[in-house]
């Protein structure tokens, strides 16, 4: 459990946590999670996006969730969120703008920014790599 109260392992159902299977057809890796499947391909091919840019989709995702979840929490006005990130070409930094659709002020924002990021498993893990986070929120 978080310092803000919040478990974001309440999904998960087994106690060896996630799981992940890869099958690798062809030039592209079928990823099965449960009853979902997605295709991975390489830097450069147009058969799928490749773990980097599922890495960056992962970072986004995670942040509308939970931002979503700690918005409700703070009785937020949180009435949708577009995030955009780029990174990770050779890098060690990811950037990304977070827009927000509210009626909150810019202290407010801040510190829904701080809440997701405090909460967060994927920006936790990028963190913990000494990736260098620059993401900025604003309101729409």
């Amino acid at each position: 459990m978080s310092e803000s109260g919040i478990n974001i392992q309440d999904n998960v159902k087994e106690s060896k946590g996630n799981q992940v299977k890869s099958v690798m057809e062809g030039d592209k890796t079928i990823i099965k999670v449960r009853q979902h499947e997605f295709s991975v391909g390489w830097p450069g091919s147009e058969i799928a996006p490749c773990p980097g840019e599922y890495l960056l989709g992962a970072l986004a995702g995670c942040t509308s969730g939970v931002a979503s979840l700690m918005a409700k929490q703070m009785n937020f006005d949180l009435r949708g969120m577009t995030i955009e990130v780029w990174g990770l070409a050779g890098n060690n930094k990811v950037s990304a703008t977070a827009v927000l659709n509210t009626t909150e002020n810019d202290e407010r924002i801040q510190k829904l920014k701080e809440a997701t990021e405090n909460v967060c498993p994927v920006h936790k893990f990028f963190k913990s790599t000494g990736m260098e986070m620059d993401i900025e929120w604003k309101r729409a």
